[in-house]
């Protein structure tokens, strides 16, 4: 549906932890810049798992949520398979996909997104994980120009 926010998840096969390697990350976290630039999505907040993948976007009218989703993923296998970081594409097939109501906040939603690195005990504090992005953090971990970590986008 056009317009509509999801929390997505998308895995790796056999939950490789692929995106533990700093190159690998870094392609995919460009693959999904690269589909919001395009008008895809609107990327509310990601954080990229050393298996997985925590998206919270919202559909626009120029794809619908399949094609966007399969657009990231063939985007970001053709570049690995390029850099030689993998053979085959590196995704499960399917993905987890929430529809967002219009009662639920994204900013919420959001927070308890990039938290995850928190809660797997990856780092001690947010500004300690390089892999997450939330249009309402500050750089660079979003697009809001001021000098901090972005940790305070997890208090109000």
């Amino acid at each position: 549906m056009p317009m509509a926010s999801y929390h997505l998840t998308l895995c790796t096969c056999g939950r490789r932890p692929l995106f533990s390697e700093p190159a690998a990350a870094a392609v995919a976290t460009m693959a999904l810049r690269r589909t919001a630039d395009l008008g895809h999505s609107v990327n509310h907040a990601w954080v990229l798992m050393p298996d997985h993948l925590h998206w919270l976007m919202s559909t626009t009218d120029q794809r619908t949520l399949p094609q966007v989703v399969a657009g990231f993923k063939a985007n970001a296998s053709r570049i690995l398979s390029r850099s030689g970081l993998v053979a085959t594409s590196p995704w499960q097939a399917g993905y987890y996909e929430h529809r967002l109501h219009s009662d639920e906040d994204l900013r919420q939603q959001a927070r308890y997104l990039i938290a995850n690195p928190l809660r797997a005990g990856l780092v001690k504090q947010l500004a300690d994980y390089p892999w997450w992005y939330a249009q309402w953090a500050h750089l660079p971990h979003g697009p809001v120009a001021h000098r901090a970590s972005g940790e305070d986008l997890l208090t109000d």
